[in-house]
């Protein structure tokens, strides 16, 4: 944890909190005279304090900002956890110095997702925050956001600035920041893998950063794979090899294309095409259909029989439990 006072009285607290996975909590903030022999803080009075979420791992980074001061600050920070589900109190934390805020520019970015989980074919929303604690204007403020192989990109948007994507990087060029300005980037994008993957937001403006540790946030997530629970043992052992989803072909294509999947046991079958913007275009009720290989041809159509435009579409199969997600290209 970091307090550093700024030029304006104000306690900006930084740091990362690692307890349970997938918890709310409270942090207070205590200011202390002294600390104990162990160096930990006694409490002496309440300065401010912030509500957070662990993720996956049990770890979340917060950023608070107090009230302005008034008189003579204390000599030290120290901080409890409170935890929302049972109301368990952590011991206090390490005493931690202030730092007097000094000249210059200080980016702070966090990164947050909805989703500490995802199954494959699923959308998960990542919410990115750069703030300038500094004390000076950071001007030409960029954050980049790199999406692993394991994600495809949906859209994004941004309160500050505007942001463009090429090859799976998400670049925002968020303009000029004063003195605990702030903007919160909004990134959409669709599960098309496995595995565990860590997605990291960087931020950098034309000034040096005097503290760039937290120039940089990361986020973990899990992506599994749906899995049937009505077959036996000797099915379930090869059944992530057996479900499968083709590309489509030709891809891109115009003016259609077909879709193949293979089942390994019979089951109800969905397909559904989407957009860019998550939209449903055209669902596919196939029914019941054997084990096997299946295709199913899309005329780039809506539900209505009028055309769509050109432009990249996601086609999601889903099979009893069990579900997978493609990218495709119209061009016309």
């Amino acid at each position: 944890m970091t307090a550093t006072i700024t030029g304006s009285n104000q306690i900006v607290l930084t740091g990362t909190l690692s307890s349970e996975p997938n918890k709310k909590y409270l942090i207070d903030f205590y200011g202390n005279a002294v600390c104990d022999t162990f160096g930990l803080g006694q409490g002496g009075y309440w300065i401010g304090c912030d509500t957070i979420q662990t993720d996956n791992f049990g770890f979340s980074n917060f950023y608070s900002v107090t009230n302005q001061i008034t008189g003579t600050p204390p000599d030290f920070i120290t901080a409890t956890a409170n935890n929302f589900v049972n109301f368990n109190t952590s011991e206090f934390s390490n005493c931690k110095d202030f730092v007097v805020q000094s000249p210059g520019v200080d980016l702070f970015v966090e990164k947050t997702d909805n989703l500490d989980s995802l199954l494959f074919g699923d959308t998960v929303t990542y919410e990115i925050t750069v703030t300038n604690i500094g004390s000076d204007n950071a001007t030409g403020v960029i954050m980049r956001d790199s999406l692993p192989s394991q994600l495809t990109y949906i859209s994004d948007s941004t309160t500050h600035g505007n942001c463009t994507e090429l090859d799976g990087v998400v670049q925002c060029n968020l303009g000029t920041f004063g003195s605990g300005e702030s903007a919160t980037i909004t990134v959409l994008a669709l599960s098309v893998g496995s595995g565990l993957t860590e997605n990291t937001a960087t931020v950098s403006a034309n000034e040096i950063d005097i503290q760039p540790s937290n120039n940089s946030a990361t986020d973990s997530t899990h992506m599994v794979r749906r899995i049937p629970t009505d077959v036996s043992d000797d099915e379930l052992d090869v059944l992530p090899n057996h479900f499968e989803v083709s590309q489509n072909y030709p891809n891109p294509f115009n003016p259609s294309t077909e879709i193949t999947y293979s089942l390994p046991i019979k089951a109800e079958v969905t397909v559904v095409i989407y957009n860019v913007m998550g939209q449903k275009v055209r669902v596919f009720d196939q029914g019941q259909q054997s084990a096997g290989e299946h295709s199913v041809t899309w005329n780039a159509t809506d539900k209505s029989g009028r055309e769509v435009a050109s432009g990249m579409y996601f086609y999601k199969i889903t099979a009893g439990d069990f579900s997978a997600s493609r990218k495709m290209v119209l061009l016309k």
